[in-house]
C-alpha cells in the first residue's frame, strides 16, 4: 500500500509507516506549500501511472493499430524499460508517463491525436511508447 502524506502529518508518522514497509511520498520532503488539488492531483496520476504500468506488465505488449509495438521489460524505481520493434531497448522515466497522463486530463485529444501531439506537451524521443502505454486504459479511466 502506498500513501502519499500532507505536509500537515508528523514527520515521526510517516517515519513509523516507513518502518512498517509503507511507501509514503510526503509533501514536506517534496514540494512544501504546495495547494491541496495539487496534492490530489500528484496522487490521482500515481494511481493512473501504477494501473498503466500493471497492464504493461501483464500484457508484455503496447501497441495502437496502426503504430509500431512496444514490449515490457522490466521496470527499474523510476522508469520502465521497453523493446521497440525497430531500434534499441528505451528507458522511459516514470515522470514523462506523468507528464502524458496530465497533457492527456489538459488536452483530451493527445489521447486520440497520434504520439506526435505529445510533443506539444514537451513529450520527445519516447512520445511513441509513452503514447501507446496511455492506450493500455481507456480515456475515462485517465481522466478520473
Amino acid at each position: 500500500m502506498k500513501f502519499f502524506a500532507d505536509e500537515n502529518i508528523d514527520k515521526p508518522i510517516v517515519e513509523t509507516l516507513r518502518k512498517s514497509g509503507y511507501t509514503v511520498l510526503y509533501v514536506l520532503e517534496m514540494e512544501p506549500g504546495i495547494a491541496d488539488e495539487q496534492v490530489i492531483t500528484r496522487a490521482n496520476k500515481d494511481e493512473v501511472l501504477k494501473m498503466l504500468l500493471t497492464r504493461f506488465k501483464e500484457k508484455k505488449v503496447a501497441q495502437v493499430e496502426g503504430y509500431n509495438k512496444f514490449g515490457y521489460i522490466r521496470e527499474t524505481n523510476n522508469a520502465v524499460i521497453v523493446s521497440r520493434e525497430s531500434g534499441k531497448d528505451t528507458h522511459i522515466p516514470f515522470l514523462k508517463i506523468k507528464l502524458a497522463i496530465e497533457a492527456v486530463r489538459k488536452d483530451q485529444q493527445v489521447y486520440n491525436g497520434g504520439p506526435n501531439r505529445l510533443r506539444m506537451h514537451g513529450i520527445t524521443h519516447v512520445n511513441s511508447p509513452i503514447w501507446a502505454i496511455l492506450h493500455l486504459a481507456e480515456l475515462k479511466e485517465i481522466l478520473e
